[in-house]
């Protein structure tokens, strides 16, 4: 069975790793543009294509503007594809590409469909609060995470799980899933495909630069949420004048406690016993794990070593 691989960061290219370490039969890969990065702004290669040109060179890449215009989709064809396999790819693939997989095109997705569809699927249940999320495997339509289930499997999110963590483990379960899925087609098993319920479909959005500010007014579940969702990359942070500098502090873990709360953003304790709690609206928030700007991440104990009580700036 050929397999034609459609995938551009870090978490398609783990998910292409365990595909290929377990033997599918990947006849091309399919990934994003180079873009600038860092300071030179020199054009670094995707995720997906640097992982391929390290480790299977062989393997055909490609890198097209428009992946679904019609000389590249018969290019595509030369690969004789039965099977698509699309995770974070970063364009809408039309149904002239979609019609060239012989037997599906299928997409990876990391929630329980119709939860959450479009771009932030991981991050949305960290900040709408939710027990639990998932992964889905669906088949491709031209709606985007649109198209019927072929599988899915729930998981519990534990209480202070941040969004590294749990990228952790649905990038595990997603390998397992697809591994399973395309199993299947090998051995000619039937696939059960189950519509969605649009009626629930929930859609992200882009992360943009003002989603990362804490609000101290916030309930201190509202702003614990927003820590987890963003820990640690690019990590929710808040300003605070420490000896007389104003610093912005990331703020990577934190925990609900029962303290009451005095004004949003003002100490309730900054102490080595007690370690530093901050006020939200309603009750105490303790920071457990921050970065300050220009530094690296840091428990809190190690963090209060040696600095005067920091105080939040609006």
């Amino acid at each position: 069975m050929n397999v034609i691989f459609f995938g551009t960061p870090e978490f398609a290219e783990k998910i292409l790793q365990h595909l290929l370490s377990h033997s599918i039969n990947i006849v091309a890969v399919v990934t994003g543009q180079d873009k600038p990065r860092g300071r030179s702004q020199k054009l670094q290669p995707t995720e997906v294509k640097q992982f391929m040109q390290d480790s299977y060179p062989s393997i055909p890449v490609f890198q097209p503007i428009k992946a679904s215009d019609p000389e590249f989709v018969e290019k595509l064809k030369t690969y004789n594809p039965d099977v698509f396999v699309v995770v974070s790819y970063g364009q809408i693939l039309k149904q002239n590409l979609l019609d060239a997989a012989k037997i599906l095109p299928i997409n990876i997705h990391p929630s329980m469909l119709p939860l959450y569809r479009g771009p932030s699927p991981i991050r949305a249940p960290l900040l709408n609060k939710d027990s639990a999320t998932g992964v889905t495997i669906m088949k491709m339509v031209l709606e985007m995470d649109a198209g019927d289930i072929l599988m899915q499997e729930e998981f519990v999110i534990p209480e202070d799980m941040v969004f590294t963590e749990l990228e952790g483990h649905l990038l595990n379960l997603s390998c397992r899933l697809i591994m399973e899925v395309l199993q299947k087609m090998q051995s000619h098993l039937p696939l059960e495909a189950k519509s969605q319920s649009h009626h629930l479909m929930n859609l992200t959005k882009k992360t943009v630069a003002e989603d990362l500010v804490i609000d101290f007014s916030q309930k201190a579940e509202d702003v614990h949420a927003k820590v987890r969702a963003f820990s640690y990359q690019p990590g929710a942070y808040a300003y605070f004048d420490i000896q007389g500098k104003r610093k912005r502090i990331k703020i990577l873990r934190t925990h609900i406690t029962d303290i009451a709360a005095t004004s949003p953003g003002k100490n309730i304790f900054f102490h080595k016993n007690q370690g530093w709690v901050l006020s939200c609206k309603d009750l105490g928030l303790k920071i457990l794990e921050v970065q300050p700007e220009g530094g690296r991440a840091m428990n809190i104990k190690d963090f209060m070593n040696g600095i005067s009580e920091p105080v939040f700036q609006s």
